[in-house]
């Protein structure tokens, strides 16, 4: 009997055991599952650039699971993405502590330190890159870019000479090479090096550019002119080369042509400095004084201490008989420049016209105590061709241009090719003429810092938002970003209280709103799938299926070569289409449902069939901003100019203020 109650305790322990394994293992995969679904959620977040929510998802699998070397690495490359280049390189440093394999994070810790400056550690990092991908032509590039930065000349050019015998059509390799000669001081070798450049890449602008700069550099400018001539007509839109152009056609006397390069220089950059300073100084030269009144006013205001541009205001107010305006600028200078004598005798001048003889008698009381013969006297304007640095503000440099190239040797500042667009950027380059989401279902606040207009309240919106509960339900555009409503979808608890299709919808809106696609996706079918499921309810249903399928397909376009590998969606553009091409749209849906049909036609690159979905949503709305932005862009892409700054005007009209710095970029010359 002993035995037999010790056997069936036994067996009873097997079982229990055998119970506890298979809990314990039950518990461990639906960990893991919440594991794959939240960094799921965060690549999607890093997707849609929303890196603060993107960090908070890897903050908790980091806690639960330390082990894991993904989540520092989306996390790193989230905080590159907001500029934290220092916290990146650590959550770098920390994946490659537990996954001393893992490839993909040697490239985003190189870029990290690139932008600390620590160029030697960002050489070491693509030299192991280059360890395990020897051919691979971007990573010895920027250890070259690297090298270069270090002044190790020797190495960035064999470097460069290694690329070119594999990749003979990497273009920049060449210009690489011209600036190793150039820090060299061998100007020939360099100069050799872009002709090869040319050779076989004439329309490179960079490399004309390059040659008419050097020509600047050495005063050749007719040269330069021709060379940068080229230069912009190859990419018109880069405000450097006009700028450098308008210094070359003023040594050539040509100062009409300049002020037009310094007028498309402000266009592409309105706050320029340098090109606000050196049109005022040449519309001085020509007589145009109120317009450089206007251009010195404006380097004032950005820098009120500027005291060659209140001098030169100064001079042209009172030239122009603005005697009050010309002692204030007056009495500015002699505040910094107590012993300027000129000064004093300019503003007694003055004081004399405004009436004020007793502040005039003192001005010129000083002067003459100081037994001075007006030595300076009155200046008079003429062609110079120095150019001062723009930290320069000796007085006797009033009417000299300026150049915002630092003071180098051998040419190397006005040639230098370095910059952060070839270094390569790591997070997703979206340009600023991304076209606008479509149309979803969103419970978060907009933020204030967003330039789009309200939200839409539809009727079956409002209607959906009443019946839930749920005050910030609304139709938008664009899901912004909110510290405070960002969050893995929660059950509310009160399905008891609503339809269950309705209760449903909102598990979806939650989810979507958490980039939880697939969540969002089975929620979307239980809604449908119910029996008290209005037509409302699947308009909505479906409106939310356009814009997960237009996530999944943006997605998977807009990632570079350096980023993380981003989340796709089980539903696609061509069948959310088919969804919505099948329903019976009601006249209040009509814009909204066309509208989304366009985004999801140009996410698809069909632009034809976008176009002509926008248009549809202007007939059924003509106050819905951003079909007129969307197809503006369309448009502007298409070469049809005027009709694209219509579109952009009245998208601008209608609150997307957006829609006018991408109308400045877009006037030409």
């Amino acid at each position: 009997m002993f035995q037999s109650l010790l056997h069936h305790i036994n067996r009873t322990a097997r079982w229990a055991v055998m119970a506890m394994v298979w809990l314990w293992g039950s518990t461990a995969a639906v960990a893991q599952i919440n594991t794959e679904n939240m960094l799921y959620m965060g690549r999607s977040a890093i997707a849609a650039e929303d890196y603060l929510t993107a960090i908070r998802y890897f903050n908790r699998i980091i806690e639960v699971k330390p082990h894991l070397y993904q989540p520092y690495y989306y996390r790193a490359y989230a905080k590159f993405a907001l500029e934290d280049y220092r916290g990146a390189e650590a959550d770098c440093n920390q994946a490659m502590s537990i996954n001393p394999f893992a490839t993909d994070v040697r490239p985003l810790r190189g870029i990290c330190r690139i932008r600390l400056g620590n160029y030697a550690g960002a050489a070491d990092d693509y030299t192991m890159c280059l360890a395990n991908a020897p051919d691979d032509a971007n990573f010895r590039y920027n250890r070259a870019l690297c090298r270069l930065e270090d002044k190790d000349t020797e190495r960035a050019a064999s470097d460069m000479d290694t690329l070119l015998r594999r990749h003979p059509d990497f273009y920049r390799a060449y210009a690489v090479r011209a600036q190793t000669e150039l820090m060299r001081g061998d100007t020939l070798a360099g100069l050799a090096w872009i002709d090869r450049l040319l050779a076989r890449k004439p329309d490179n602008a960079d490399a004309w550019a390059f040659k008419g700069r050097h020509a600047l550099a050495v005063k050749q400018y007719a040269d330069a002119d021709s060379m940068l001539t080229r230069a912009i007509t190859l990419a018109p839109d880069r405000y450097e080369d006009h700028l450098a152009r308008a210094l070359a056609r003023h040594g050539l006397n040509r100062f009409d042509d300049a002020i037009a390069d310094y007028d498309r220089t402000i266009d592409l950059v309105p706050e320029h400095f340098a090109a606000h300073y050196n049109r005022g100084l040449l519309l001085a030269l020509i007589g145009e004084d109120n317009k450089a009144i206007a251009d010195f006013s404006y380097v004032i205001g950005v820098e009120p201490d500027n005291t060659l541009a209140i001098y030169n205001r100064a001079l042209l107010r009172q030239q122009t008989g603005d005697y009050r305006g010309a002692a204030a600028d007056y009495t500015t200078l002699l505040k910094t420049y107590p012993n300027f004598l000129y000064g004093y005798a300019a503003r007694a001048e003055c004081r004399r016209k405004m009436g004020d003889i007793k502040g005039a008698l003192n001005d010129e009381s000083r002067v003459a105590r100081a037994n001075l013969d007006m030595m300076f006297g009155k200046r008079s304007r003429y062609p110079v061709k120095k150019v001062r640095l723009e930290s320069d503000h000796n007085l006797e440099h009033y009417n000299q241009l300026v150049n915002t190239e630092a003071d180098d040797s051998a040419g190397t500042a006005v040639s230098r090719i370095l910059s952060d667009e070839l270094f390569g950027r790591v997070q997703n380059k979206r340009t600023d003429r991304q076209m606008l989401p479509p149309m979803a279902l969103s419970l978060r606040q907009a933020t204030a810092d967003r330039s789009y207009r309200p939200p839409l309240f539809l009727s079956e919106v409002g209607h959906l938002a009443e019946e839930t509960k749920q005050p910030h339900l609304a139709l938008r555009s664009v899901l912004p970003a909110d510290e405070e409503t960002t969050g893995q979808p929660t059950d509310d608890g009160n399905a008891s209280h609503q339809r269950w299709a309705a209760h449903s919808l909102i598990q979806a809106i939650k989810a979507t709103d958490g980039y939880d696609y697939a969540g969002a996706l089975e929620w979307l079918k239980t809604a449908l799938q119910a029996n008290d499921a209005t037509h409302a309810d699947t308009l909505m249903c479906t409106l939310q299926t356009a814009t997960i399928a237009w996530r999944g397909a943006t997605s998977a376009t807009t990632a570079d070569s350096h980023a993380p590998e981003q989340p796709t969606t089980s539903v696609t553009c061509t069948q959310a289409l088919a969804l919505m091409q099948r329903l019976k749209v009601p006249e209040s849906m009509k814009a909204v449902m066309a509208y989304n049909m366009g985004c999801l036609y140009a996410a698809q690159q069909d632009m034809v069939h976008a176009e002509s979905a926008f248009t549809k949503a202007i007939e059924a709305d003509q106050d819905l901003g951003e079909a007129y932005y969307n197809r503006g862009l369309i448009r502007l892409s298409n070469g049809q100019s005027q009709e694209a700054l219509t579109d952009l005007s009245m998208a601008g009209q209608l609150g997307l203020y957006k829609a006018y710095s991408i109308m400045k970029q877009a006037k030409k010359p």
